[in-house]
């Protein structure tokens, strides 16, 4: 599903996704990554994406570089996401909703070097 996107709104859903992170752990440490993200995709599985995406793969451009750029953190903040347990209503949900295997991202993604 997409809904019309709108900027305010992505801003201000993005600053409670920070928020709520803050509060589960120090900003931009390994723990705050991984729950900033699991915000992040809970909010896409109840909600969709904004119609600025053609397709759920379009937006997975977009997903990785809110993790660390490192490679190292971001394998550890990946892991913690799969790791949770809302991670698979995450997946369930984004498969339903748009027919994409999250967790098979997630598995071939924690397997690259």
């Amino acid at each position: 599903m997409f809904y019309k996107h709108n900027m305010v709104e992505a801003g201000r859903a993005a600053d409670e996704w920070y928020t709520l992170a803050c509060k589960v752990a120090p900003i931009h440490s390994t723990k705050w990554f991984a729950e900033y993200n699991i915000l992040h995709l809970q909010d896409i599985a109840k909600k969709g994406l904004p119609d600025c995406y053609e397709s759920f793969d379009d937006f997975m451009y977009d997903f990785y570089p809110d993790f660390a750029w490192t490679p190292k953190d971001s394998k550890e903040q990946l892991g913690m996401v799969v790791a949770d347990s809302r991670c698979t209503a995450i997946v369930v949900g984004i498969q339903d909703m748009f027919g994409f295997d999250m967790k098979d991202e997630f598995d071939r993604a924690l397997r690259e070097d």
